[in-house]
């Protein structure tokens, strides 16, 4: 859940990391009051700096849109994130196939929204990639597709920026990629297929994907309508 001082951060810091700033000296339910006290914010946010030898916040770059929402990612935004660039990096699998029951059972495990994501970005697929009889697999190829271009986009952000995004959902990311060990024919190893700026670049494109739902799905609720 995003609170008043996440808006101010460059990034949405792991809860755990604002605990163990305080040092024991407050108890959790304490600490979800401070944060949401400006006069507490401020000092909570130059003790994180301080532990954790954190650039100024006005000395961090600039960023776009994409580059923003990247940044902000919490941990709901990031899984839909990394499944966003994971369609993306393997779209063309998806969109080779044309039997009716496998675009079907395809459209109901990615669901309509990251199906037309994939005919949307086509071209960036693996050409000779299919998408294989076993979609539990398949699935896990995506996700272990999404998360390297996320990782890329990161690892080629300046230090000073690295080092917050390492108390946000970076660090959550590099543990959970570092802990698992990809088969041989995942066809997850962005290098083989991607050079870094395209993995960036898809990184960005599923950024502004969820961008772009979002801003459909709030003017759907305040129409009355369905925001799904």
């Amino acid at each position: 859940m995003m609170t008043a001082a996440d808006a101010e951060l460059p990034v949405r810091i792991d809860r755990t990391h604002w605990v163990e700033c305080l040092d024991g000296i407050a108890l959790n339910v304490t600490l979800q009051r401070w944060v949401a006290q400006p006069r507490f914010r401020q000092r909570l946010t130059e003790r994180l700096r301080r532990r954790h030898n954190l650039p100024a916040i006005d000395a961090l770059p600039e960023a776009d849109a994409a580059d923003h929402a990247l940044r902000q990612l919490d941990a709901a935004a990031l899984t839909d994130c990394v499944r966003a660039a994971g369609v993306i990096v393997h779209a063309n699998a998806v969109v080779r196939e044309i039997q009716a029951p496998r675009v079907a059972a395809l459209k109901q495990r990615l669901g309509a929204d990251l199906y037309a994501l994939a005919l949307t970005h086509r071209s960036h697929g693996n050409a000779d990639e299919a998408v294989g009889d076993d979609l539990d697999a398949f699935e896990t190829r995506i996700e272990r597709a999404g998360s390297r271009c996320l990782l890329v986009w990161a690892e080629t952000r300046p230090p000073s920026l690295r080092a917050w995004l390492q108390l946000g959902w970076l660090g959550q990311l590099t543990a959970s990629d570092s802990s698992e060990q990809p088969a041989v024919d995942d066809h997850i190893d962005i290098g083989s297929h991607e050079d870094t700026d395209k993995a960036r670049e898809i990184a960005r494109l599923a950024a502004a994907h969820l961008l772009s739902r979002n801003v459909m799905q709030d003017q759907a609720t305040r129409q009355g309508g369905d925001p799904a």
